[in-house]
């Protein structure tokens, strides 16, 4: 990573802290802006995804999956941003949803990491175990729009705290001869 890429994340990480301190210090504002945010977010990788498979997954195997991943997306995105105000049992659930699969996603990496012998990330898998908490928190809180602000900022700080340590790491390059 050049140097400029440092500060833009470190700049981003601040960015995102400071816009998490807000909606925690205003739950009813913070409530609104996370369904906002996940309504656009989730529009924006849809149609990131289908973009994707036009110009590259379509030629490889299995890119329909890509498709087919993008469309939903879009679909869960537009749906969400069509509702005039969103119930608090579907950003929760929009919460768990992400959580979860990204929390699957981290363990499962590292179990296959360490199953074919390869050194593991311990990072990796506190981030999957974590993003599973998150998820189980969605579930049991799901009538609480103040656990949904508080669950989504914390995810945010968590970000920005990956993004900050990230950051500072050392770029490892490797050289074939």
């Amino acid at each position: 990573m050049t140097n400029a890429g440092r500060v833009r994340n470190i700049l981003f990480a601040l960015i995102q802290t400071a816009a998490a301190v807000y909606m925690i210090a205003e739950p009813a504002d913070g409530y609104v802006f996370v369904a906002v945010i996940l309504s656009f977010s989730l529009l924006l990788m849809g149609a990131k995804t289908i973009i994707y498979y036009f110009s590259m997954a379509r030629h490889m195997v299995g890119g329909k999956r890509m498709l087919y991943m993008g469309v939903l997306l879009l679909d869960a995105g537009a749906f969400a941003v069509s509702l005039d105000s969103i119930p608090r049992a579907v950003v929760l659930l929009y919460l768990f949803i992400s959580h979860a699969f990204s929390g699957v996603i981290d363990v499962l990496r590292v179990k296959e990491a360490k199953d074919s012998g390869y050194p593991f990330s311990k990072f990796t898998l506190a981030t999957g175990i974590i993003n599973l908490v998150s998820a189980a928190l969605c579930i049991v809180f799901i009538n609480s729009e103040r656990t949904a602000v508080y669950i989504f900022c914390a995810g945010i700080i968590y970000s920005a705290i990956t993004r900050i340590i990230s950051s500072f790491r050392e770029t490892r390059i490797i050289f074939i001869n």
